[in-house]
């Protein structure tokens, strides 16, 4: 739920608002222009990739080739039926989803090894603190494990003083490997399907990173590690003129790494509703193409010659589309930042054809296009809630755009019309930050369960210093690094972050400012985020859809039922969930990040201790029992004479292997089950108790596996 943000775009980028559904529903595209039709495509796209992550068992290949080849008779014949262009679209998302796993499939490594050797070039390489690098990995050999669990990729997690090698440099590594994490809980967050995606199979840990010789850096990194050398050095220049939290928050604007931000300053723009400028998205690139597009037509503007024999406007036009390609790979190619940059490239596009920029078509496009090439991000935080706010600010200032042109006709006198402006640019500020903060709430509160109340208060402090002090000093200071010129605009730039920072801070210590709430299942979410796009791509009865649609997200929202009982992934702690939500651990200082997540899930601002103290559990040294719902639950704690505690229950757990001793009486669950199935939700209504594992919820898929035992 990366990483993401609230995305935003500047009036400049509206011109108009797509044509509206002249009429109510329909059934055939005579009555729905195609315009307004092309904005729903990716949205069939995005719900056919749904379906394909969402099925418990991998389509057969059959299947997929009869999906692709309908997919493109219903893309062919889209114009005959306003339902068969939607088919198509979502037909062709399952196919390119499908597709997507078969190229980047790799195998996974199944059981903890001790002690490896893994040889590699270097793909990614993060600093994660003084001495913590974290390295992703093309193995070219490995020893100490099995030859059929050899994986594409790894990603190592190298602690102690290491000299950070670059991308393309070969590596030998030294240390235990672990496979993909499952779920903390079923239906949570896979971690396995997120590495999975970037074709890695295994994690690890070591001490020891050693440079192996090689004659030349391979010709598939050189394009790469010339990037990352450049990042690099525009961080350490970044860092030489702004020390701590500062520098760093100074570098992710420019460069994207956001590794060595401290995590006080992370909580803190969660908290006011700030995060999303963190992201390099749209905002930073409006601002930045948009700001060398305005420039360099001034600059070329001051020469009468050139005003007058040349298009100056389409000349600034290829500068801006240069100048955010720049950007985009300097920032590292993250899925905001090409979204955002597809959509800036195809407005400045339209400026060279001649024809009109349509913000909400640019968006759609953008969309089609990501989603092709990468249809994962569909499923991503990132993707989900940089849609929902562009697509709510391009509707908004369409609409806005054509009220201010009505309205302007009918004033008079410059200075009202001034005056006017400048009220309504405000306005529109404010009412952007909400629409923006509504439309990716609903997708924040799927994934992290977050919400900000005073985001309207905190945009509005902190939007007009990002425009007018951060953005701009740290453009002029990056392009002036070469020429070493850069310490007034960086100057400029650490005391624009400083304020950002108060902002933040005092926004986040207001009563309330903490908005954690339950998250909402996907199937809710779905139909909010589709009543959501409805008023946004509507303008007639049509938008009345939404209603039955927020209705019915109601509705799934208030009979979802909650597990009463869950259970680590490794037995380190079970937390019982009681009638008003609140989460109870067994135990307070076992499985803290488990229970951070589990947390976050359900809305509780507790921590790992405050929680255990809440009544519940009585436990011992030995023993942990409570009474849920009428269930006995007894847990069996790790230790010498665990087994010599066991009481009768209706639910053993144990930290240990029982080997069939000290059963419980409806169920039974010890460290070989979560082994084998990952964590555990338990779910207790009346007599009855439904069981739920990770494993069970991941169900039959090229991420998922089946963990063997490790050799000794």
């Amino acid at each position: 739920m990366a990483d993401g943000g609230r995305d935003s775009i500047g009036a400049g980028q509206v011109n108009a608002l797509a044509t509206p559904w002249h009429v109510g529903l329909a059934s055939s595209t005579s009555t729905v222009p195609r315009e307004t039709l092309f904005l729903w495509y990716p949205v069939a796209l995005v719900f056919g990739i749904w379906i394909y992550f969402g099925m418990r068992t991998e389509p057969v290949w059959s299947l997929t080739i009869a999906s692709g080849l309908a997919a493109t008779a219903c893309i062919v014949l889209r114009r005959r039926h306003m339902l068969i262009a939607l088919t198509g679209f979502l037909l062709l998302g399952f196919t390119v989803a499908k597709a997507r796993i078969e190229y980047v499939q790799t195998p996974f490594l199944r059981a903890y090894v001790e002690a490896a050797t893994v040889q590699g070039h270097v793909v990614e390489v993060q600093q994660r603190g003084t001495r913590r690098l974290q390295l992703i990995l093309d193995v070219t050999n490995v020893s100490g494990i099995q030859a059929d669990e050899v994986p594409v990729r790894m990603q190592i997690t190298a602690t102690g003083q290491q000299e950070r090698p670059q991308i393309g440099d070969l590596v030998e590594v030294k240390g235990s490997l672990i496979p993909l994490p499952r779920p903390d809980y079923p239906g949570g967050f896979d971690v396995a399907r997120y590495f999975y995606m970037k074709s890695i199979g295994a994690t690890g840990r070591t001490r020891s990173v050693r440079f192996v010789e090689q004659a030349s850096v391979p010709f598939s990194y050189r394009f790469p590690r010339w990037v990352d050398q450049i990042r690099a050095t525009i961080g350490a220049r970044i860092r030489a003129n702004m020390e701590g939290a500062i520098g760093s928050f100074a570098e992710a604007l420019v460069t994207g790494e956001r590794a060595s931000i401290p995590r006080s300053l992370n909580e803190s723009l969660q908290t006011s509703g700030l995060f999303h400028i963190l992201s390099i998205s749209g905002l930073h690139m409006t601002l930045v193409a948009g700001g060398v597009y305005w420039l360099t037509r001034a600059a070329l503007a001051l020469s009468p010659r050139l005003a007058l024999q040349w298009p100056i406007k389409k000349m600034a036009a290829c500068v801006a589309i240069f100048v955010g390609l720049l950007y985009m790979v300097l920032a590292g190619f993250g899925a905001a930042t090409e979204r955002s940059y597809i959509m800036i490239a195809i407005m400045f596009f339209a400026v060279l054809v001649d024809r009109p920029a349509l913000s909400l078509h640019n968006l759609a496009l953008a969309a089609l296009m990501l989603l092709m090439l990468r249809p994962e991000e569909a499923v991503s935080a990132g993707f989900q809630m940089s849609f929902m706010a562009v697509a709510g600010i391009a509707a908004f200032y369409g609409w806005w755009s054509r009220r201010s042109e009505t309205t302007q006709m009918r004033q008079r006198g410059r200075l009202v019309q001034y005056l006017r402006k400048l009220g309504s640019a405000f306005t529109a500020s404010l009412v952007t930050t909400l629409i923006a903060g509504t439309m990716s709430g609903i997708v924040a509160l799927h994934h992290f369960g977050r919400v900000s109340p005073y985001g309207i208060l905190s945009n509005a402090l902190a939007l007009p210093v990002v425009g007018t002090l951060v953005m701009p000093s740290a453009l002029i200071g990056t392009l002036l690094i070469p020429f070493e010129l850069q310490t007034l605009p960086f100057a400029v730039l650490e005391q624009g972050l400083n304020l950002i920072v108060w902002i933040s801070d005092f926004i986040s210590a207001l009563p309330g400012a903490q908005g954690n709430l339950p998250q909402i299942a996907a199937l809710p979410a779905s139909f909010l985020s589709i009543a959501a796009l409805v008023l946004c791509l509507t303008r007639s009865k049509l938008v009345f859809i939404s209603i039955p649609l927020v209705v019915v997200a109601t509705g799934f929202s208030l009979v979802e039922d909650h597990p009463s009982l869950m259970i680590d992934a490794r037995a380190r702690n079970v937390v019982l969930l009681t009638e008003t939500g609140e989460l109870v651990p067994a135990l307070e200082k076992s499985g803290q990040d488990t229970y951070r997540r589990w947390a976050r899930w359900r809305g509780d601002k507790a921590s790992l201790r405050e929680a255990a103290k809440r009544h519940g559990w009585t436990c011992s040294v030995t023993t942990c029992t409570a009474i849920i719902r009428g269930f006995s639950v007894l847990y069996l704690l790790e230790s010498e004479t665990g087994l010599g505690h066991c009481q009768p229950a209706d639910i053993v757990i144990a930290q240990f292997p029982l080997r069939r001793q000290c059963a419980g009486k409806r169920l039974t669950i010890d460290r070989f089950d979560v082994w084998r199935n990952g964590a555990y939700a338990i779910t207790l209504n009346g007599t009855h108790i439904a069981v739920e594992t990770s494993r069970e919820r991941q169900g039959s898929r090229p991420w998922a596996f089946d963990p063997r035992p490790r050799k000794q």
